[in-house]
C-alpha cells in the first residue's frame, strides 16, 4: 500500500476478512526490552494479543493515507493455506513482565504514515 500511495496508483488487496496481530515496532523493542529485564525464562510471544481483520487494518491505513480511494478489496477466496486467524497469545508477556503495548492500531498506523512521508 505504501508503495502505491508514493506512486499515486491503486493498491489492491485480498476480500481482507483474515485476522492477524500487529503490534508497532516501537512496541515489539519495547517488549523485547521488558523480556530482557524480567526473571523470565521460556518462549515468550510479542504480540498485541488483539487480532484484527486485515480489511481493517487496511482501511486504517488508508485513511491515514489519505488513499482510501484508491484501495481495492478482491472478491476472491484466500487460499486454503492462508490461516484464518493469527493471534499471538501474551498471557506469558503480560503475567511475565507486565507489559502492554503504548500504541493503538489507529496510533501505530498514523505514525508508521508519517515516518513513511518523512525524509
Amino acid at each position: 500500500m505504501l508503495d502505491a500511495m508514493r506512486r499515486g496508483e491503486v493498491a489492491h488487496f485480498s476480500a481482507g476478512y483474515q485476522r492477524r496481530d500487529f503490534i508497532h515496532v516501537q512496541d515489539a523493542a519495547a517488549a523485547i526490552a521488558a523480556i530482557l529485564a524480567a526473571p523470565i525464562e521460556g518462549a515468550v510471544n510479542v504480540a498485541s494479543g488483539a487480532a484484527v481483520e486485515v480489511r481493517r487494518f487496511v482501511e486504517i491505513a488508508a485513511q491515514a493515507a489519505g488513499m482510501m480511494d484508491r484501495v481495492v478489496f478482491s472478491t476472491q477466496p484466500l487460499p486454503a493455506s492462508e490461516p484464518p486467524v493469527i493471534e499471538g497469545a501474551v498471557e506469558r508477556l503480560i503475567g511475565g513482565t507486565g507489559y502492554r503495548p503504548s500504541f493503538t492500531l489507529v496510533e501505530g498506523l498514523a505514525d508508521a504514515i508519517a515516518r513513511f512521508r518523512s525524509p
